[in-house]
This record gives C-alpha cells, structure tokens and sequence, in this order.
C-alpha cells in the first residue's frame, strides 16, 4: 500500500501521544500507519511496525508456518503431526489443518472475537494452535 507523503505515523511514543513522523507504511497487524523509525518490515507484501503485539504476531507467524511444513511433510506418510510420535491420525485442527492423533488433537474451548466480542466456543485444535490464539487477540 502507497502512502501519501503528508500522512503522520499513529504509533504513541510516551504517555501524550503520537510520534507524528512521516508515514512510510501501513501495519498489516494493527492498522496503524508507521515512519521509518518504527518500521519492523516494510516490504511490498509485507508491512509491519515495531509494537510489541505487531513484533509477536510477526514472530509467531514465522514459528507457525515452519510447524505447518513438519506437520505437513508428516501427514503425507500418514503420520501424526508431532515428531517423534507415532500414532494413528485421529482428528484435523481447524487451525493448521494438520492431522494429528487423539492425543495431540482434540475439542478445546477456543476464544475468537466476533464483532469486537470475545466470544467463546468449542473447536478442534492441537496444542500448538490454541496456545498461539493468545498473541492473536491481542489489539
């Protein structure tokens, strides 16, 4: 996303306000608009500034897809998910979409936000999954 050269960077620096420094980019996490200084990743496709939600997420999002590809190389030889076990697939998390045994899967209360609400309700997910969902509600 493009950036017009007049726009003030919304990231609060100290307990009065903003940082009010040119606008280099747009965070893709929390939507604010960020200057140079408070830049993480500033990339065509990717944009992130340097909160520490938006840092958490980035971080967690990189952790994330590295598991996905074990989980994935894993279910392709009909195993479960997690190294070193050896159990049968029992059960999909809605999350990853891997495959995992009955004791690496199963229903646990998840919280997701529906309009503005955290809202809670029973989903299948590995362990790996609902741990992360905390740095995603996070603002």
């Amino acid at each position: 996303m493009s950036v017009a050269s007049k726009t003030s960077c919304q990231i609060k620096e100290g307990l009065f306000g903003s940082c009010k420094g040119e606008a280099v980019g747009y965070c893709q996490y929390c939507a604010r608009l960020f200057c140079a200084r408070h830049t993480l990743i500033l990339e065509p496709e990717q944009q992130v500034c340097n909160r520490k939600n938006c840092v958490a997420k980035w971080e967690d999002l990189q952790v994330h897809l590295a598991y996905k590809s074990v989980v994935f190389t894993r279910n392709e030889q009909e195993l479960c998910g997690i190294d070193d076990c050896s159990g049968v697939n029992f059960g999909q998390c809605v999350r990853c979409t891997g495959f995992f045994c009955p004791e690496h899967v199963g229903p646990l209360e998840e919280v997701v936000l529906e309009n503005k609400v955290r809202v809670k309700h029973m989903a299948t997910l590995c362990l790996h999954c609902s741990q992360r969902r905390e740095i995603w509600l996070r603002a």
